[in-house]
């Protein structure tokens, strides 16, 4: 029995990516050493796949493998060739136009654990290599794929800067920090002034999406917070 359509067009408004997991190490590595993002086949004595982001409470993960009870869907796209949505523009829009969605706006995903790594230096040129991998994924096809650009709030004037930057890229909605990163003032303070009138002159919205700030959503991770 075929189900009634009830919208003209569907415009999923929280889509994520699926950054490819050696897309900072490759870019930053070799700078940055240990304190880049990266998979790890060992921790803590344990032999697996980890991928260390930095993050506060929980700086490693562990990358599992799926569970096909409880993740049938998941393995039955990857069957067809759909995992692939996470990180190749051309299947998204083909999952798009089978799904009958008309467009999507494209979060981050391992990026959002990195924004909560207390090294600022290499928060900002993670955010960049991200951006940059981002704003290509979205010109594939800029009408279905909204990019979404990361800003962290450590620094206004260098965050002021990588705003004017990924919006000539064609990212015209920047995600920043959940909460203003510790050691900075909370965003009522004047001094992210410039910041809020950029973006406003620009038109762009200002996501703040959870798991990105330096406390964390009692939805998720909750048994990583402390008391």
């Amino acid at each position: 029995m075929a189900t009634t359509r009830h919208f003209h067009k569907i415009i999923s408004a929280d889509s994520h990516v699926m950054e490819p997991l050696d897309l900072w190490w490759n870019a930053l590595g070799q700078k940055f050493g240990d304190r880049t993002p990266r998979v790890l086949d060992e921790y803590q004595g344990q032999k697996g796949t980890f991928f260390y982001s930095g993050n506060l409470g929980r700086p490693v993960a562990a990358i599992r493998a799926r569970d096909p009870e409880t993740e049938a869907a998941a393995a039955q796209a990857e069957a067809r060739g759909m995992e692939a949505c996470g990180y190749d523009p051309a299947v998204r829009v083909r999952f798009q136009e089978e799904a009958d969605i008309e467009a999507e706006v494209m979060n981050p995903t391992r990026l959002l654990g990195i924004m909560r790594n207390p090294d600022a230096e290499v928060v900002q040129v993670c955010a960049q290599v991200y951006n940059d991998w981002e704003a290509a994924f979205a010109s594939y096809n800029p009408k279905r794929l909204i990019g979404v650009s990361v800003i962290p709030m450590n620094d206004v004037a260098w965050a002021i800067e990588e705003l004017e930057r990924t919006l000539e890229k064609g990212l015209l909605n920047p995600m920043i920090n959940c909460q203003a990163p510790e050691g900075c003032p909370p965003y009522r303070d004047p001094v992210y002034a410039r910041f809020w009138a950029a973006a406003s002159a620009a038109g762009a919205p200002v996501t703040l999406h959870l798991l990105s700030g330096r406390v964390l959503s009692p939805v998720g991770g909750a048994p990583d917070q402390t008391p």
